[in-house]
């Protein structure tokens, strides 16, 4: 009657530690997988933070380059690369 109970709780200790491993280790569900998500949660809060902050600079721009004529101007120069009739480019040779 003893032997049977020990083996029982032997049964029952090895089933609580594979059920605890399963919990732990499950590739969808389990802990680790838990702790996955939480970091590519922190992750992805980081980059819509970014993002959100990248929306508000180009708004800024485009507010801009509608009411200042003069930001419009020094713009197209700098990215586009253009000048104004019957001015002069100047090519620095050292760069």
């Amino acid at each position: 009657m003893k032997i049977k109970n020990v083996v029982k709780q032997y049964i029952l200790i090895i089933l609580l530690i594979a059920a605890s491993l399963y919990l732990i280790f499950e590739p969808g569900f389990g802990f680790i997988a838990l702790v996955r998500l939480y970091a590519k949660k922190g992750h992805y809060e980081r980059e819509l933070i970014e993002m959100r902050a990248k929306i508000i600079l180009m708004q800024s721009k485009v507010e801009r380059l509608k009411n200042n004529s003069e930001y419009l101007e020094t713009i197209i120069r700098e990215e586009m690369g253009m000048v104004k009739k019957g001015e002069k480019i100047l090519i620095d040779d050292k760069k």
